[in-house]
């Protein structure tokens, strides 16, 4: 779970960066927020084990991500890309 935001986040990274995504630093930044919400998680786990309020956490900040990050920013990217290209990138989704 920690490396996988990262890893994922790098990918689309470079593909908005290669292709002058003009929203890149915006998305870029955001991406590197949700690495620390997933680095305080862990460190919350760590410190205070699994618990229910720990699962609260997790249950909130990764539906907030799910549903305004990648429903939200990630599709707004993946138009633009399927817009500028003239191809689609369904299979990255």
């Amino acid at each position: 779970m920690r490396l996988f935001p990262r890893e994922k986040a790098f990918s689309w990274e470079n593909l908005w960066k290669k292709n002058s995504y003009p929203e890149y630093e915006e998305h870029k930044a955001a991406h590197e927020k949700f690495v620390e919400v997933i680095r305080g998680l862990h460190e919350d786990l760590l410190k205070n084990g699994p618990n229910d309020e720990f699962a609260d956490k997790v249950e909130k900040e990764i539906t907030a991500w799910l549903v305004n990050h990648i429903m939200g920013m990630d599709m707004k990217g993946t138009e633009w890309l399927n817009t500028r290209s003239g191809w689609q990138m369904d299979n990255l989704m």
